[in-house]
């Protein structure tokens, strides 16, 4: 009797052969070892010299697989629950690649990150980072920021220090509007340059310049 179709609970899964590697089952009748109970679990040792092998497979179509290259394949049709009441290590010297069709969800009291390289976040859609407390961001080294639109909005104050020059270049208008007094203050020139219109309304309005 042969082991039942992992993929009996979900037919022409896309991309089958991403979802899980095909069974390595490459087994001879003499060295082989399988039986099976009466509600159809599965059990199999593979002693085949190549083709040595260890599978353990469920009614449901749910199995794991141990190939003769000592690598372990799983598929389970329901869900899986993991519980560790202790801690956890996980090593991975390859690459590891993660992949889910629903939503994904981590919770932990404290996460910390580190990564010696390229750290890149791609979202198809909206990216959305909220923080209950203060918080920061600190770039070592140059900050660039592509964007179609930009909007910054602070219920309190906003402080920018510039420890160089600052330059603001506009296509189009540049509007500035202040319900107080407006001061600007240059040790050096000051030049603005636009290709619109400039508009700064404010009750005062005082530009210093050494």
């Amino acid at each position: 009797m042969a082991f039942s179709d992992p993929n009996a609970a979900a037919k022409n899964p896309p991309d089958t052969s991403v979802r899980h590697p095909e069974t390595s089952h490459n087994a001879e009748y003499y060295t082989n070892k399988k039986a099976t109970t009466e509600s159809g679990h599965e059990f199999e040792f593979d002693d085949t010299v190549g083709s040595e092998r260890i599978r353990i497979g469920h009614k449901s179509g749910s199995y794991i697989e141990w190939s003769p290259d000592g690598r372990k394949t799983e598929s389970v049709v329901g869900q899986e629950h993991k519980y560790v009441s202790q801690g956890s290590t996980c090593t991975i010297d390859g690459n590891s690649d993660h992949k889910y069709n629903g939503n994904l969800r981590i919770s932990s009291a404290d996460q910390h990150m580190e990564i010696n390289g390229v750290y890149s976040v791609a979202a198809s859609e909206q990216f959305v980072f909220t923080a209950q407390k203060a918080s920061t961001i600190i770039v070592l080294d140059d900050l660039f920021i592509m964007c179609k639109n930009l909007t910054v909005v602070t219920e309190a104050d906003a402080n920018f220090q510039i420890g160089g020059s600052l330059a603001i270049s506009a296509t189009a208008d540049i509007n500035l509007q202040a319900g107080g007094v407006v001061s600007i203050s240059s040790g050096g020139e000051m030049s603005t340059k636009n290709g619109g219109t400039n508009t700064l309304t404010a009750p005062k309005i005082d530009f210093k310049s050494g």
